[in-house]
């Protein structure tokens, strides 16, 4: 079945959090460790391949079918609304309505697709990407050989069952419990870094040679968010392609002024010769021996990096946003949503004060210079500020949606931005072509990091830094072995800073609430469609246990500000690709 999983991406704007604003109190680290193994699990004579057979011939799925279309109604954050999906062939489409809210995902000819709540399709190219929204590569992932599975064993008492490990295309493990009368499977459990998801079917219905669950209950364990789906199955029905063909991406979402085709928008570089600070503060602790939480910590203060600024008009009055590449969508802050009283809906998360807000918000008009957008849903984020000085005060980010619908030109030397209609954009002779993947919502792009190739490197102008994510470090450490520079540099920005675990800068980051390393790292080389680096300095990020596998899960790193100021950055996402335009600035410095 290929349901609409309703949870947002988490990378989703890690950088604009984990790197520039908030950090989590230890009292915020989880007290049962998500990655842990499932309790109660016994030894079974069973077999893995034993148990998958007979599940397989348990519901069906051995058995072959032109057609499934899958009808059901949901209650989930206080909406109700309808889910619909249809399978013909290998292609289906499905649809989670809730009314103020949607989202859609599908697969045409081998092309996956997801269609966001603002109405924007996106392509995707990544299996990982793919999980996030296709149910059925979750209810069928411990039967891939590709998953790795193994049979743990099995569980005693009410609801016994065979327990499957398998690993997702992220790395990530899952768990799938196989009930041990029927071996129809009955619960997944998928980890993340504060919590566990958990999918519970029920209420099985049997269609000639299939079984199917009429209820699905999908839980993080805080029971305001749980959604409900009341399930309706049928097999071999009537259906076309035009049935599950994918649809037209949303193009009114962002309107230029009648008869303009380029427009200036409003922007500023706050702290453009900034950097970041490693400061003392009292308020947080060193976890640094287990236990131990009497020794003063040391916070990185990012607050004082450069940032892009715009400025968009919500409700007659002006307001500073950040011009963020990394941020899959248009976010806002819960004290803005509260301010400008916009309906707001979806799960509910809670803010340091205790208070609980919705994860989006509607704004019905937003002005960007003199571009409109109309009917826009937002994100929102818990607790979210940024203001660096006394004039800039960044009540959210502007991000993909914008982005896309709207061909960008960012001048970092004459801080410039200008927006084009991307149907007539050409961009400038000497700018180097640079291909990009928008799986996400962000950016990604190649580049070669030693002599290894990084295939998911987000360009990230909401970024101070460039930053080697865990996912390419763990796997390629001389590629990212420091040059001799970066130890030298991470100790000149700790100065008075004496709790330092070899060079590495430790903090408590706002995703995993557990400790993060940061250390600076001089690269021997690296190069991005031609353009040569040597010798240059990124930040490379040590997670912890766990929420390596979460934080950028299926990115490489990104390259942010310190990078992107040699250039004139133009977005040409309707294209699927950026255009780097050097600046004079990088003469001497860039060989391309």
């Amino acid at each position: 079945m290929k349901y609409n999983i309703s949870r947002p991406p988490l990378f989703a704007f890690m950088c604009a959090v984990l790197f520039v604003f908030s950090f989590a109190f230890p009292q915020a680290v989880c007290a049962k460790d998500p990655y842990a193994r499932p309790a109660g699990i016994n030894p079974t004579t069973m077999t893995l391949q034993d148990v998958l057979a007979k599940a397989r011939k348990a519901d069906g799925s051995d058995t072959p079918y032109r057609t499934r279309a899958v009808q059901g109604t949901v209650n989930a954050w206080g909406l109700k609304g309808s889910l619909r999906a249809l399978e013909v062939g290998d292609d289906y489409r499905s649809t989670l309505d809730l009314g103020a809210i949607s989202w859609s995902n599908g697969r045409v000819s081998g092309q996956s697709w997801r269609q966001n709540p603002n109405g924007l399709v996106t392509l995707l190219h990544d299996a990982a990407g793919e999980e996030d929204i296709d149910f059925e590569a979750l209810t069928r992932y411990a039967s891939r050989p590709s998953s790795q599975p193994q049979l743990l064993g099995e569980t005693t008492g009410a609801g016994a069952a065979y327990v499957i490990e398998a690993r997702l295309a992220s790395g990530s493990p899952m768990w799938a419990f196989y009930d041990k009368k029927s071996l129809l499977l009955t619960r997944i459990e998928i980890p993340f870094v504060e919590e566990r998801d958990t999918y519970t079917f029920s209420d099985f219905h049997k269609a000639g040679p299939y079984t199917d669950p009429s209820r699905l209950v999908i839980s993080t364990g805080l029971a305001r968010n749980d959604e409900e789906y009341t399930l309706s199955t049928r097999y071999n029905v009537s259906a076309s392609a035009a049935d599950v063909a994918m649809p037209l991406s949303n193009d009114t979402l962002v309107q230029f002024p009648a008869g303009v085709n380029v427009v200036s928008l409003p922007l500023k570089i706050a702290n453009k010769e900034g950097h970041s600070q490693f400061i003392a503060d009292q308020s947080y602790h060193s976890i640094g021996q287990p236990g131990d939480m009497t020794q003063t910590g040391y916070v990185a203060h990012f607050a004082a990096d450069p940032h892009l600024i715009t400025r968009a008009t919500i409700e007659g009055h002006d307001y500073d946003f950040m011009l963020d590449s990394g941020a899959p969508g248009i976010y806002v802050s819960s004290e803005a949503v509260a301010k400008l009283g916009l309906k707001s809906f979806g799960p509910e998360e809670q803010t340091m004060t205790g208070s609980w807000v919705r994860s989006f918000a509607l704004i019905p008009k937003m002005q960007i210079g003199a571009i409109t957008l109309s009917n826009t849903i937002a994100w929102v984020l818990p607790d979210w500020h940024y203001r660096p000085s006394t004039d800039i005060d960044a009540i959210g980010l502007i991000g993909y949606d914008f982005i896309a619908n709207a061909t960008l030109s960012i001048d970092f030397a004459k801080v410039t931005l200008t927006a084009t209609n991307p149907a007539l954009f050409v961009p400038p002779a000497d700018a180097v072509e640079v291909p990009v993947i928008l799986d996400d919502g962000v950016p990604n792009v190649s580049m070669q990091i030693g002599q290894s190739t990084a295939n998911r490197i987000v360009v990230d102008t909401g970024s101070a830094t460039s930053i080697i994510l865990p996912r390419f470090a763990d796997a390629h450490p001389n590629d990212v072995a420091d040059q001799g520079k970066g130890r030298e540099i991470t100790n000149t920005r700790l100065a008075d800073v004496d709790w330092v675990s070899g060079s590495y800068i430790q903090y408590y980051n706002s995703l995993g609430g557990g400790l993060t390393q940061l250390r600076a790292t001089e690269l021997k080389s690296l190069s991005l469609s031609g353009i040569n680096l040597e010798n240059w300095v990124m930040l490379e990020l040590v997670a912890p246990t766990g929420a390596a596998e979460q934080i950028g899960k299926d990115e490489d790193g990104l390259v942010g500000y310190d990078f992107l100021k040699y250039f004139t950055v133009h977005l040409d996402y309707q294209h699927n690709q950026i255009f780097l335009e050097p600046n004079a600035l990088a003469k001497g410095t860039i060989n391309h």
